[in-house]
């Protein structure tokens, strides 16, 4: 699909400080782009259910920097909080739902397709270990200086397991807490539900705190909670 250059203008000229769909297209139109892009990345076509649209609408609008984001039925409320297009996102669902293809493909609409000032980076935390227990001691600041910076989705935290390499070390710990210290970049975040307690986000939120209570207690302030609750439709 081919785009036309001049819709991006309005939204290229404006300060970006977080990776940008552009505002000026319609989100109806995006969604076009969406599930062709979905197919070219996956080769299979997006499944369109009711709660995987409305997620798809949910992150365009919070990439377009659109108030229309805070009439998403999916938006979690958090006693003491309050919903933000300046926060990150923490999406929670079942296994199967979704997440991380989705993701995917609007990594590459926002780096290649509408080619973002600022682009966004996938990672699932698993590679991050793994990069983390291969890095050599010299190279560790320059290991924590990639993480702790950019705008990153960190896709499936919470199944990651402790670093042994220097001793035992909850890496993302440290990664997490750097990141919410850090105003000026984004970070979206993937999760599942606990085995035992399927679709309870209570729950969910409070195995946060493996990170310990100053990392919890930033990541409670500086995300927007997203409640998925379908069941797996991998076949």
């Amino acid at each position: 699909m081919e785009i036309d250059i001049n819709l991006l203008t309005k939204s290229n000229k404006l300060e970006l400080k977080k990776p940008r769909l552009p505002d000026a297209i319609e989100a109806k139109k995006i969604y076009q782009y969406f599930k062709f892009q979905y197919f070219k990345d996956h080769q299979v076509s997006f499944i369109e259910n009711i709660e995987a649209k409305n997620l798809v609408y949910t992150l365009i609008y919070y990439f377009q920097n659109k108030d229309n984001f805070f009439n998403s039925s999916l938006l979690y409320p958090i006693f003491g909080t309050n919903f933000s297009l300046h926060k990150g996102l923490i999406i929670i669902g079942g296994y199967g739902t979704g997440k991380s293809t989705i993701l995917k493909t609007f990594q590459n609409l926002i780096n290649t397709v509408f080619k973002s000032r600022i682009t966004l980076k996938f990672n699932a935390v698993i590679d991050v270990v793994q990069e983390f227990e291969t890095t050599i001691q010299e190279d560790i600041a320059a290991f924590n200086e990639k993480y702790n910076n950019g705008s990153r989705i960190f896709d499936d935290l919470k199944s990651e397991k402790e670093a042994s390499r220097f001793g035992k070390k909850d890496i993302f710990k440290e990664i997490l807490f750097k990141r919410c210290e850090n105003k000026k970049i984004t970070t979206i975040i993937t999760a599942n539900y606990q085995e035992e307690s399927p679709n309870d986000m209570e729950v969910a939120i409070e195995e946060f705190y493996r990170y310990e209570g100053r990392v919890y207690d930033r990541i409670i302030g500086n995300f927007n909670f997203i409640q998925l609750q379908d069941k797996s439709y991998r076949k």
